[in-house]
């Protein structure tokens, strides 16, 4: 989460921020061209959103990390024709994906616990992300 200063004599927005003289603001945006008047003082700490990362290979339920509300999740069917539920079988109509194709899912209220995974033998690359 870079840091960044206004430098100048006057307020200025940053992304939906404003920023006092003199006054410093982290964020998780990258912020580029910088504004005039707003240095960038520190890159550090880096934001990694991202929880989980894996490939699946057959059937598998993945749970959602604890301690996170607000996520997506991305889903990538490198081959084979998965079908995903959310939290549970009867969650239905699952979403179904075929070889070759992305699907991302976004959730603003932690609404499961788990996704429930059946695929045929192909590899599915899934990553959930903080939002």
């Amino acid at each position: 989460m870079p840091t960044y200063k206004n430098i100048s004599s006057k307020p200025i927005t940053l992304g939906c921020h404003d920023i006092k003289p003199g006054e410093e603001h982290r964020t998780t945006d990258l912020i580029d061209p910088l504004p005039a008047g707003i240095r960038k003082i520190d890159e550090l700490p880096l934001h990694n959103t991202i929880v989980f990362a894996d490939i699946v290979k057959g059937s598998k339920n993945l749970n959602i990390p604890q301690g996170i509300t607000r996520f997506s999740i991305h889903y990538f069917a490198e081959t084979g024709t998965p079908v995903i539920y959310d939290h549970d079988k009867s969650n239905t109509p699952p979403l179904r994906l075929y070889a070759g194709a992305r699907w991302n899912k976004r959730y603003y209220e932690r609404v499961m616990d788990k996704i429930i995974i059946e695929n045929d033998g192909g590899i599915l690359w899934v990553i959930i992300e903080k939002v």
